[in-house]
């Protein structure tokens, strides 16, 4: 999975209503949308997983996440930490508390339900393709998220092999999904990468040659794109 990165904001020029998009600060540009725009609106189901992405990459949030995991060490992060946090930040902003800034307090609030989608976006002079591409609103900043699924390429001792790296050659096998429940990644978290056919195995069709890849994220999961 991608590791955890500080979220920070950057403004465009709008007039006297800024937008503000958040993205890691790995980025050396926001994410830019193109092509054809719709509004879609997102189940339940699909709000919660955005809603804790989100969440989980914000380093603004450590203090909270800690203070949660002292006060609750035996609850789930994941399903009861974002139903602690909201009313918590809430009180915090009535109160006009310094700490509660306008992007804690917006990420407490969580996305507006009914995202732009796009089946197309430039980060950093790159042209991202997907199947889905959403653009989600917050109180006072945008986020960008990508869908995606992940191959399992975890090896199993020496007879079960899903990633091979020989002579600066990537191999894995696309067989198995890993992280269902874990569909989306910020866009600039994406990196392009080329799957190529194996016509060397024997099973061809499962086994992909992966051309310009650099696992910073490490080498259990690779990310790829759904097929459009």
């Amino acid at each position: 999975m991608p590791t955890k990165t500080k979220l920070v904001l950057e403004q465009t020029q709008q007039g006297a209503s800024d937008e503000v998009l958040v993205f890691p600060m790995v980025a050396a540009a926001s994410p830019r949308r193109i092509g054809k725009e719709s509004f879609i609106r997102c189940d339940v189901a699909t709000m919660k997983k955005v809603f804790w992405y989100v969440l989980h990459n914000s380093l603004e949030i450590d203090t909270y996440m800690d203070a949660f995991k002292s006060e609750f060490p035996d609850n789930v992060m994941k399903e009861e930490f974002p139903r602690w946090f909201e009313p918590k930040i809430r009180k915090l902003y009535i109160e006009k508390d310094p700490s509660c800034t306008d992007e804690l307090f917006a990420l407490a609030c969580g996305p507006s339900s009914t995202p732009i989608s796009v089946n197309s976006c430039v980060v950093n002079d790159v042209k991202f393709v997907l199947e889905e591409i959403l653009q989600f609103a917050y109180t006072s900043f945008k986020v960008v998220l990508f869908r995606v699924k992940w191959f399992d390429t975890r090896n199993e001792g020496r007879h079960v092999k899903r990633f091979v790296t020989r002579n600066n050659i990537t191999q894995i096998m696309t067989a198995t999904a890993s992280y269902k429940d874990q569909p989306y990644i910020l866009a600039t978290q994406a990196k392009l990468v080329f799957y190529l056919e194996d016509p060397a195995r024997q099973t061809a069709n499962l086994w992909k040659v992966v051309q310009d890849v650099n696992h910073q994220w490490g080498q259990d999961e690779v990310m790829i794109e759904d097929d459009a």
